[in-house]
């Protein structure tokens, strides 16, 4: 979850608990509490994402693949030498077009898996988390 993710969710709770006449040392446990739980979620699906979709299966299945249908082995041996070269400008022209079609294959391949994969895990953690507000408020909340 990125910054303005976890600063989204972090408003969103606090618009909620201020609807709310919460007391002042609860509303900082529960502020504190979301905040663990907002890291323990971004930690659980960086996991999930990168056990998913880990960096050498995208290099060896998905860009390598489509590098290859551009490029030959000489010309990327070429390209590693540098962008100076008439190869180095080829790639930088064809560049957009492979980053095109791997986002498309990722989008297709992954997206929906940790779509879904993050709404389970923000399930969960939102469960957990009403739970120890709960305790948190005793029924004053």
């Amino acid at each position: 979850m990125n910054q303005n993710m976890k600063n989204g969710f972090m408003q969103g709770l606090n618009h909620s608990l201020s609807q709310k006449d919460i007391p002042e040392d609860k509303l900082k446990k529960i502020n504190a509490l979301a905040e663990k739980s907002v890291a323990a979620f971004q930690k659980e699906l960086t996991n999930y994402i990168e056990t998913t979709m880990p960096w050498n299966k995208l290099v060896n299945e998905v860009y390598a693949p489509i590098f290859m249908k551009h490029f030959t082995k000489a010309e990327m041996k070429q390209a590693l030498e540098f962008y100076n070269s008439e190869i180095g400008k080829k790639m930088v022209n064809t560049t957009p077009t492979i980053m095109q079609e791997a986002a498309l294959h990722v989008q297709q391949n992954y997206g929906s898996k940790i779509n879904q994969a993050a709404m389970g895990i923000v399930q969960d953690h939102l469960g957990e988390l009403k739970s120890k507000i709960d305790t948190i408020c005793d029924g004053d909340c």
